[in-house]
């Protein structure tokens, strides 16, 4: 099968109606081709909050968001192959919240869709910015519980971009049980720690952009 370009086909999403949102890809599952349909229906996603914007928030807010999710579409085919599996989780992180904030016709949700962008925003600085590829590639994360100053140990952990936290799961489930590590883009999250289908823990944490280096430890105390 032929795969075209990623962004050659966004003035065709913008036009498409869209199925139902489907469940996020595992990080392990990345391939051009998955990745390249992630982006074409987020660009969907994103033309239709556009439509619902200008007829909640006006055509410049409506105007600005499409501009913004277009400018990241464009940060994530100019990615170096490496990095693109790290943009599968935030993607459909963006899916979940751009679906969840206009599932009822006529309430958009206008304050999560302006965090939505400003993360948007803030990947797409992030990837472009120069002289800033060790950052780009990610940042080892090393996860852990604690409680009363003892490691929790074999909880699961879900860490999503803090603008877009699923109502029901998570868009980036970590493997393994805490202590565990993974790899994210720069950002804000919100990490939760699980007991089975019960969160435990949680905590908001900035990963990437206020210290030096490419490997960040993280705490995450449970009552």
């Amino acid at each position: 099968m032929v795969v075209k370009p990623l962004f050659a086909l966004a003035a065709a999403a913008a036009a498409l109606t869209g199925a139902a949102q489907p469940e996020p890809a595992p990080i392990a599952a990345a391939s051009p081709a998955a990745l390249g349909e992630a982006v074409v229906g987020f660009l969907r996603d994103a033309a239709r909050v556009r439509a619902a914007l200008r007829l909640s928030g006006g055509k410049k807010r409506a105007n600005a968001f499409w501009e913004s999710a277009n400018r990241f579409a464009a940060a994530v085919g100019d990615a170096a192959p490496s990095d693109k599996p790290l943009f599968l989780p935030i993607v459909a992180g963006f899916r979940t919240a751009m679906a969840e904030s206009t599932a009822s016709p006529g309430r958009t949700d206008l304050a999560t869709l302006a965090a939505v962008q400003r993360a948007m925003d803030d990947q797409t600085r992030v990837q472009t910015a120069p002289g800033a590829s060790a950052r780009k590639a990610g940042i080892k994360v090393n996860l852990s519980g604690m409680r009363k100053g003892s490691s929790v140990k074999g909880l699961y952990a879900w860490m999503d971009l803090t603008c877009c936290v699923p109502k029901k799961g998570s868009a980036n489930a970590v493997p393994g049980g805490t202590p565990t590590s993974t790899v994210v883009a720069p950002g804000d999250y919100r990490i939760r720690l699980l007991n089975g289908n019960q969160v435990v823990g949680t905590r908001i944490a900035t990963i990437g952009k206020l210290k030096p280096g490419t490997v960040e430890n993280v705490v995450v105390q449970i009552p």
